[in-house]
């Protein structure tokens, strides 16, 4: 499978970053890997050290849709992401399309990620803003790599 055309939106404790990154993600990359890409995007998008944004609790959705879909102001409801399973999910999704849609011309993978500060008594102190219905909170050790 090629790489495909990746939109992440993020929101750090509670900003909302107004640019979506663009990139080409692979997701024939195992799942640490991917989960490290994110987290590398993720510093340099919000100037954080790596080691904040690797252990910063966080919400993430995800929908692999159309660039049409993408665009509209009423967006559909969101996959939740909290584990490799629905790493799995993506991966079939985008093979899935891939039989109709090989070169992916008009698909786009939008990431909302709302990292977040977790409180002493398990709570998280930002609400999501981005990610539609379905919202998980991912503790820092889904993502450890």
């Amino acid at each position: 499978m090629q790489p495909v055309s990746t939109e992440i939106a993020v929101t750090l404790y509670g900003k909302v970053f107004t640019t979506l990154d663009r990139s080409n993600f692979n997701f024939n990359d195992i799942y640490e890997d991917f989960l490290h890409a994110v987290d590398k995007l993720l510093a340099a998008k919000t100037k954080q050290p790596i080691e904040v944004i690797e252990t910063a609790d966080r919400i993430v959705t995800w929908k692999w849709y159309t660039v049409a879909k993408s665009q509209q102001v009423k967006q559909p409801i969101f996959n939740a992401f909290e584990s490799e399973r629905h790493y799995h999910q993506m991966q079939a999704d985008i093979l899935n399309t891939s039989h109709k849609n090989p070169t992916f011309s008009n698909m786009v993978m939008r990431i909302c990620i709302n990292i977040v500060k977790a409180l002493e008594d398990g709570e998280t102190e930002s609400i999501p803003i981005l990610a539609p219905a379905g919202r998980m909170v991912i503790s820092s050790s889904s993502f450890a790599n």
